[in-house]
């Protein structure tokens, strides 16, 4: 991944958390969250903590596309809790 690519990833998923909290798309977004968690349990803590250690290995490498690669994962993963959350609070609202 590019830094170019890696900057516009970061951004558009800035986007999507941010929609989150948001009346409409919040709340649609938390029925489609919630969907996906009934069929596929959850994100696990072990996959991010993986993920860390993964970019970190690759960072010392200094295989920089696949360290961003890596690391936009691990922001994903991340991301993923509170747009739950966010959309949570919009649909409550």
């Amino acid at each position: 991944m590019t830094q170019r690519a890696f900057n516009t990833s970061l951004i558009l998923l800035a986007a999507v958390v941010w929609l989150s909290g948001t009346s409409f798309p919040g709340g649609m977004l938390g029925i489609l969250l919630a969907l996906a968690f009934v069929f596929c349990i959850g994100v696990p803590a072990v996959f991010v903590v993986i993920t860390i250690v993964q970019a970190w290995r690759l960072l010392q490498q200094r295989d920089l596309d696949k360290a961003r690669s890596a690391g936009f994962g691990v922001a994903v993963l991340l991301a993923l809790p509170l747009i739950g959350w966010l959309s949570l609070h919009a649909m409550t609202h």
